[in-house]
C-alpha cells in the first residue's frame, strides 16, 4: 500500500502531508515546542489545503497574527458556532460521505 496520496486522497478521507516545523523542536508523537511560524498541507478528497500560522499579511501587505488558508478549490465559507468558521468544497463532487 502507497504511503504517499496527495491529490489522490481518496473521497471520503483525508491526510495530512507535510508538517513544516523543526525536527529537533519535536517533543512527542503528535507534538512540537512552539515555533514563530509552521505550515502543514492537508488534503480533503484529493483537494490541497495548505495553512500558513504565525504572521499572514493581506491584501494591503498588512501582517497580522492568524491562519492563511491557501488552496485552487473553489469553496463556501460560513460561521457554524459563535467561534468557529466552516468552510466546505463547492464541487458537488465532493459531496460529503457519512
Amino acid at each position: 500500500m502507497s504511503t504517499y496520496f496527495g491529490k489522490d486522497c481518496p473521497a471520503g478521507m483525508v491526510q495530512v502531508e507535510f508538517v513544516n516545523c523543526p525536527p529537533e523542536l519535536r517533543y512527542s508523537a503528535y507534538g512540537w515546542q512552539p515555533v514563530r511560524r509552521a505550515t502543514l498541507d492537508l488534503y480533503v478528497d484529493g483537494q490541497r489545503f495548505h495553512l500558513e500560522l504565525g504572521t499572514v499579511r493581506d491584501l494591503a501587505g498588512v501582517p497580522h497574527r492568524g491562519l492563511s488558508i491557501v488552496t485552487d478549490a473553489r469553496l463556501t465559507c460560513a460561521p457554524t458556532a459563535r467561534n468557529a468558521v466552516s468552510l466546505w468544497l463547492d464541487d458537488p463532487s465532493h459531496a460529503a460521505t457519512v
